[in-house]
């Protein structure tokens, strides 16, 4: 049973996703929206930029979990729609760890942990 709880509890982990929100002007506040648009160019419609979201994954996470987590971030701040900037990923470096049980090291860890930034927009 422990071991059922502790596989359930290591691929959560691994789903997690760490955002971040930095805004333009901290004295403004806005309510939180009820959705938020994925703008893939250059908006036509006149819009201001409220802030800056970041999202950072596990190994494993795609870019869809990432941008679900930054349109979340962004529906927090009262945004109506972000514009993904780029990517912020961060290679991890295997790590090195005696095992006593077999008597000899193995690696652990390593890859790239996934991240991007984008604007969080304001439609005026």
């Amino acid at each position: 049973m422990r071991l059922v709880i502790s596989l359930v509890i290591a691929l959560c982990a691994c789903a997690c996703v760490k955002t971040d929100a930095t805004l333009v002007d901290p004295s403004a506040r806005f309510a939180p929206t009820s959705s938020v648009e994925l703008v893939l160019s250059e908006p036509t419609r006149p819009y201001s930029v409220i802030g800056m979201v970041d999202a950072q994954g596990a190994v494993g996470t795609t870019d869809a979990q990432l941008i679900e987590a930054l349109r979340e971030k962004a529906r927090e701040i009262g945004a109506n729609g972000i514009y993904v900037l780029g990517r912020t990923d961060q290679p991890q470096q295997q790590q090195l760890m005696f095992n006593p049980w077999l008597g000899g090291y193995q690696t652990l860890g390593g890859g790239t942990l996934p991240g991007m930034k984008a604007a969080a927009l304001r439609w005026e």
